[in-house]
């Protein structure tokens, strides 16, 4: 009998393995789903996009050009590379303690870097940031409602961009605020469609981001232990231990630079920031600015002055470690407190946006209040998700690193949880989907999630 030449014989309809969807096909995918989702949809869509962009405007046109703490700093460094004076602030401002200091790694260099390149486009000046932070909004609002398309369909995708449009927080404030959600946005939408585990672009773009991500905010290095959980959930071998390598390497590089550049100033290698010591004084009951003042009144310069106040802290820890457990809890909660935060009470509702001045600035200060909404949303949708085991394609773990990553390192309050916003706003499609049927919008597997 001879050999049967299996080419020939007929395949059953859905016989054959299906090969995973590569992450553009993914992509393109949840973006066909928003288009042929009905005209309805599609209008919607485009009404809250002009929307978004008209209440932005509105705010710019009713702000006052104001410059104050991180945002003044900010401006300074980024003014000083611009002119060739290096990356350095002569300190005036409103801590006294620090008053004629001069810093050269307090802050860390990405937004004042990313600056030198908005100013030499738009000018120096307030609207330049007001620009930026539009933009910035956009983008965010793009890359989660593609993620809620993707995840739970057109409804929740819209929902979740009626969400974030409504987000203008931080939109007239020239800090980090939009400009970070927005790099952490396309983290994100990476991490979801699985650009870093399955191509060789997507891991280096994603490690690229990621490392401008840390170097505009040091919490963004959460995103690394999320991609990691995600490439041991697909699966160990010498490809993915590549993938994850090269995702790496863009934010090692620049450690690298950065911390040598830092020890050849100062004989101390700093990561990223030497406001570590610092930022984290007062939960040790440390006064931080009369320690900085008696430090720097022994000649030490800033590097060493971070050490000794990490030294303190580090002590506090080691002497009541059930304190300090009880005090990252606290931390961790904070993340998620609806509390005003000191440079959006001080600065954003006294100075950039008077209420007295106009009713777009009071209107601002009154939609404060709908943020309680989506927290409640967020929550049931966090419980519902949770109690059908819902995988969100790393959005779970992206969640929970940032938080236990950040409530080590820092405080928590409304303007450090900006970042993990939108994830609230997706948790809150989530509980949409599941009220509408939540297994019509569930899309077909396409590869194992974490």
């Amino acid at each position: 009998m001879g050999r049967t030449n299996q080419a020939a014989l007929p395949v059953k309809p859905g016989s054959a393995a299906r090969e995973p969807a590569t992450p553009w096909q993914e992509l393109t995918r949840a973006v066909r789903r928003l288009y042929e989702a009905g005209r309805g949809v599609r209008i919607g869509f485009v009404v809250v996009f002009l929307a978004s962009i008209l209440v932005r405007v509105a705010l710019g046109r009713a702000a006052t050009p104001v410059f104050a703490s991180d945002a003044r700093d900010y401006h300074i460094l980024a003014q000083n590379l611009a002119a060739g004076r290096g990356y350095i602030e002569e300190y005036d401002g409103e801590t006294g303690a620090f008053d004629g200091f001069t810093f050269r790694a307090f802050r860390p260099p990405g937004f004042p870097v990313f600056l030198v390149g908005l100013y030499a486009v738009l000018g120096p000046n307030y609207s330049a940031h007001l620009v930026a932070n539009l933009v910035a909004d956009l983008i965010t609002q793009l890359c989660y409602a593609l993620i809620a398309a993707h995840l739970f369909g057109p409804g929740a995708a819209l929902l979740v961009q009626a969400l974030l449009a409504a987000h203008v927080l931080w939109t007239p404030n020239p800090m980090t605020e939009s400009v970070f959600t927005a790099v952490f946005g396309l983290l994100a939408l990476l991490l979801v469609f699985g650009g870093p585990l399955r191509s060789w672009m997507g891991a280096l773009g994603f490690g690229v981001l990621a490392a401008a991500a840390m170097f505009i905010r040091p919490a963004g290095v959460c995103v690394l232990p999320a991609l990691g959980w995600r490439l041991v959930r697909a699966g160990l071998s010498v490809r993915t231990v590549l993938l994850g390598g090269l995702a790496l390497l863009p934010g090692a590089l620049g450690v690298a630079v950065w911390g040598t550049r830092n020890y050849r100033l100062f004989g101390e290698f700093v990561w990223f920031t030497t406001n570590l010591g610092h930022h984290n004084a007062y939960d040790f009951d440390i006064p931080a600015d009369y320690a900085f003042a008696q430090l720097r009144a022994e000649r030490l310069n800033e590097a060493q002055i971070n050490r000794e106040l990490l030294r303190w802290e580090l002590d506090g820890i080691r002497n009541n470690p059930v304190g300090a457990l009880w005090l990252w809890c606290s931390r961790a909660a904070d993340l998620f407190s609806l509390h005003p935060a000191w440079e959006l009470e001080k600065v954003t509702w006294k100075w950039i946006l008077n209420p007295r001045k106009s009713l777009t600035a009071r209107l601002y200060r009154a939609w404060y209040a709908h943020y309680l909404a989506t927290y409640t949303l967020a929550a049931c949708g966090a419980a519902v998700l949770l109690l059908r085991r819902r995988r969100l394609g790393g959005l779970w773990s992206l969640l929970l690193c940032y938080v236990a990553i950040h409530a080590a390192f820092s405080r928590g309050d409304i303007r450090l949880a900006a970042p993990i916003y939108p994830i609230l706003c997706v948790l809150a499609g989530g509980l949409w989907a599941a009220l509408v049927g939540y297994g019509r919008t569930r899309p077909a597997p396409s590869g194992r999630q974490a």
